[in-house]
C-alpha cells in the first residue's frame, strides 16, 4: 500500500501519459502501448487487490475481537 501511494500511482500515471504521447507521435507500434498500457493498469490492479486483502483482514479482526 506504501509502495503505490508514494511511487506506483506516479509511475502510473507517467506511464500512461508518455505511451499515449508516443503512440500519437508513430513513437511506438500499437503492441508496445497496449503492453505499457498493461503495465500501468497492473500496477492498479496490484494495488487494488492488496488494499481489499488489507480491508479484508481489518473487518476480520475487527470481526474476532467484538
Amino acid at each position: 500500500l506504501n509502495y503505490y501511494e508514494s511511487t506506483g500511482k506516479k509511475l502510473s500515471k507517467e506511464t500512461l501519459f508518455h505511451a499515449v504521447q508516443a503512440f500519437q507521435n508513430g513513437e511506438i507500434n500499437f503492441l508496445q502501448y497496449t503492453q505499457l498500457l498493461d503495465n500501468a493498469k497492473s500496477i492498479e490492479v496490484n494495488y487494488l487487490s492488496t488494499l481489499f486483502q488489507y480491508n479484508m483482514t481489518v473487518i476480520e479482526a475487527n470481526y474476532l475481537m467484538n
